[in-house]
């Protein structure tokens, strides 16, 4: 679905401010998976994201989007169809005076028919949770309410992917899970293909892979088991294991036989897998 081919990205080429942000970056993401990309401040996470919908195009190498390559004008709009955004901010994603209306914005800029816009904007928001919603004012919902609206907005567009760039560093804990959850459940029951972009890594041992950055070359990119059991890999890139990852950890230290491989991704897993093993003891 998407392939970076020896990216390199250089902000400012030829000036005192000069800084690449990435370098000979190779990554190909198939569609359906749901890939997770961490690391530091400063490793080009977010660099990487503006990538893959041609928001910024590569100083060197290519990017390819479903065959279609994303320095070719001609493109354009297609791959920024198939290819959606959520961004940290979900304020700087909310337009309209309600819910539906901001939901509905982007199949109105692609000439999406009135009678086909409302059935995307009643799938979309059931899809987030949202229905109950679609006549309020989004600046009256909390942050994790907003980005379940952003990430509406996407869908509505009907994309083959969504990138969400750290899009719940601005939200309290409640509204962290809502955001993760409602984006493992269109993943799982939509197969939507998501690059999910985070320094949470409790939220990234949710996916299928971790793409792991470091100034601005991917160090591993691996199961969440391989990433995580790796600590020489998280300490030199700036990284913590995951909370439920040291919690395994910690048991297994106490003598409780947890596999090495344990890597969450939630609280149910860790406490389903302890029920088990206290069963068959």
């Amino acid at each position: 679905m998407i392939c970076l081919e020896k990216v390199s990205v250089t902000y400012h080429p030829g000036s005192e401010a000069e800084v690449r942000a990435l370098t000979d970056v190779d990554l190909t993401i198939d569609r359906g998976e749901f890939v997770a990309v961490v690391g530091a401040n400063g490793s080009g996470k977010s660099t990487l994201a503006q990538l893959l919908n041609a928001l910024l195009l590569p100083t060197a190498g290519r990017v390819w989007v479903d065959g279609m390559l994303t320095s070719d004008p001609r493109w354009l709009w297609e791959i920024r169809r198939r290819v959606g955004m959520v961004f940290q901010n979900p304020d700087n994603q909310l337009v309209a005076t309600t819910v539906e209306e901001d939901v509905a914005f982007g199949p109105e800029n692609l000439g999406v028919p009135p009678d086909e816009i409302a059935r995307r904007v009643q799938e979309a928001l059931a899809a987030v949770g949202m229905e109950a919603y679609r006549h309020r004012a989004p600046h009256h919902l909390s942050g994790g309410q907003k980005q379940r609206v952003a990430i509406a907005g996407v869908l509505a567009m009907r994309p083959d992917v969504i990138v969400l760039d750290e899009p719940t560093a601005m939200l309290d804990p409640r509204g962290r899970k809502d955001v993760l959850e409602t984006v493992r459940r269109l993943h799982r029951e939509a197969g939507i293909t998501v690059v999910y972009i985070t320094h949470f890594m409790d939220e990234a041992a949710a996916a299928d892979r971790v793409v792991v950055l470091e100034r601005g070359r991917v160090a591993r990119d691996a199961a969440p088991r391989q990433v995580f059991g790796d600590r020489a890999l998280l300490e030199r890139a700036g990284l913590e294991e995951p909370p439920l990852v040291r919690l395994a950890g910690a048991l297994r230290r106490r003598g409780v036989p947890v596999p090495e491989d344990f890597s969450g991704p939630d609280l149910e897993a860790l406490v389903d897998l302890l029920c088990r093993l206290r069963s068959s003891a």
